[in-house]
């Protein structure tokens, strides 16, 4: 997570992403770091990982992103990323 540049970056690995990106991949949400408050379920968040079928001919995603997906189900617990600030510089301090 870059507070200071407001991306989260995770990596995944889903049968449901585009045929490129398949296995295990890096997935970003951008956020305006001026709004570390904002919980994972806000609209203003952009999800990059984008959901396909997977298999051709399937049936396509109910969802366009992991963004839509996570929304939909409520995200479970809310995540602040300003809580996530202190435990994130510490472990950057220890590089």
């Amino acid at each position: 997570m870059d507070l200071n540049e407001g991306v989260i970056r995770y990596l995944q690995s889903t049968d449901e992403a585009p045929l490129n990106e398949r296995g295990v991949h890096e997935s970003l949400i951008y956020f305006n770091p001026a709004h570390p408050e904002l919980s994972l379920g806000d609209p203003s968040l952009v999800w990059t990982q984008a959901r396909y079928p997977s298999f051709p001919g399937e049936m396509a995603s109910a969802f366009s992103d992991d963004g839509e997906r996570y929304r939909a189900f409520g995200g479970g617990r809310v995540v602040r990323l300003r809580a996530l600030a202190a435990p994130i510089q510490k472990i950057n301090q220890g590089r």
